[in-house]
């Protein structure tokens, strides 16, 4: 993107904005005073993360958007069972996982060792 003055960005997905984080985030690979080159990057994305993605750039000059469909892959269910990318809709929910068991006891070392051969 280009623009004077410098721009700021925001990424929406799916009409609701999208915050960064450790799934999603906006990578720059150049800059220079007025322009940017980068993209947004998705960690390990999923069914969960297929749908539109909206890039908004904007100044005290005005605005500009440009969007783009992401297609992942198909999706096996219907819900997602990672971080969301949108959190409250039904696609994107998290499923509760039951607690993992207690671990197995490790039987007791003996705390002197055997001198005697």
């Amino acid at each position: 993107m280009r623009g004077n003055p410098r721009p700021g960005i925001q990424w929406i997905y799916e009409g609701s904005v999208l915050t960064e984080g450790p799934i999603s985030w906006t990578a720059f690979y150049e800059e220079t005073s007025n322009e940017i080159h980068g993209c947004l990057e998705l960690a390990s994305p999923t069914h969960c993360n297929n749908g539109e993605y909206t890039l908004v750039v904007s100044n005290p000059l005005g605005s500009d958007r440009r969007s783009a469909r992401g297609y992942f892959m198909e999706g096996p269910i219907d819900i997602c069972l990672t971080e969301p990318t949108k959190p409250g809709s039904g696609m994107h929910s998290k499923i509760p996982l039951p607690p993992l068991p207690p671990p197995a006891s490790l039987p007791e070392l003996p705390t002197q060792l055997d001198s005697t051969f």
